[in-house]
């Protein structure tokens, strides 16, 4: 008599499978496995039957699913108990990407999931936290198995990590992907007028902010107005790394309007007004 025989079982596709058979009488049993009643089942490359009348599926794949037969017999007689075996595919995700997307611009991802038994939960998280549907400027649409996040408006706050998560009952997979807010420059510190004695060291800010991180450069123009140049540097002429430009030694060479200017890949951003410089003596 075949005892704690299941009627259905559960797996994972690639995943190993026991299938059990325990048999009382005495003599001890034979067994014998079918499948799909009438597939004769031997000891093989992706399965086993063990003495005791468990079979194994090494990997279970879809063509293993269906309905399994083992019949234990002795001299005195057989039993036979059937149950069915439901193969379940975990979702995956097909990469996604975003493009770098200046602020104010519109931009969306789709994540699809070709594979995985139905029916299948979506989530979107931003740096690890649950996307709500309507908040903070992102909406989201769901279908059977994708789902769309977009933004109508990106600000610099939308910036961060992406993460859609798709689960079903037999596991679950995620892809994560960075959106980059690409922010036009912004002077912070803007150059002012001044004026030194010469010889002496004048000292001309410039800071910005935006992302990418803005370039400083900067240029001088002459007293007609019509002819800009780049400021050549020097050891006399040095631009520090936070944008300043430093002139050691001034001179009347140095007379002039010098313009700071912000460029990153969005945008450049010049600061024209101001700069003037003069230099001037003790009387």
């Amino acid at each position: 008599m075949i005892i704690n025989f299941p009627e259905h079982i559960y797996t994972v596709i690639n995943k190993p499978v026991y299938m059990h058979c325990v048999a009382k009488g005495h003599p001890l049993a034979t067994h014998r496995w079918t499948k799909d009643n009438w597939h004769n089942l031997d000891s093989a490359h992706e399965h086993r039957i063990f003495e005791n009348g468990t079979l194994l599926i090494n990997s279970v794949q879809l063509k293993n699913k269906g309905e399994y037969r083992c019949q234990a017999s002795n001299d005195f007689g057989h039993d036979t108990k059937t149950l069915v075996l439901y193969v379940q595919v975990p979702p995956t995700i097909t990469p996604f990407q975003w493009l770098p997307t200046p602020e104010g611009h519109r931009t969306s991802a789709t994540c699809q999931i070709p594979t995985g038994d139905l029916p299948i939960r979506i989530t979107w998280y931003w740096n690890g936290k649950i996307i709500k549907n309507n908040h903070n400027g992102v909406s989201i649409s769901n279908r059977t198995f994708l789902s769309h996040l977009e933004f109508s408006d990106v600000k610099t706050e939308h910036r961060g990590r992406y993460t859609c998560k798709a689960e079903n009952r037999a596991g679950s997979a995620s892809y994560s992907k960075e959106l980059i807010v690409q922010e036009p420059p912004r002077l912070t510190e803007a150059p002012t007028d001044e004026s030194v004695l010469k010889p002496n060291t004048l000292h001309l800010k410039c800071k910005a902010d935006g992302y990418p991180t803005p370039q400083i450069v900067w240029y001088k123009i002459h007293e007609s107005g019509r002819r800009r140049e780049l400021v050549q540097l020097s050891e006399r002429i040095q631009q520090y790394p936070n944008g300043s430009l430093f002139i050691f030694s001034t001179s009347e060479r140095d007379n002039g309007r010098y313009t700071c200017s912000a460029e990153n890949s969005v945008m450049k951003f010049r600061e024209n007004c101001g700069c003037q410089y003069k230099s001037s003596s003790k009387s």
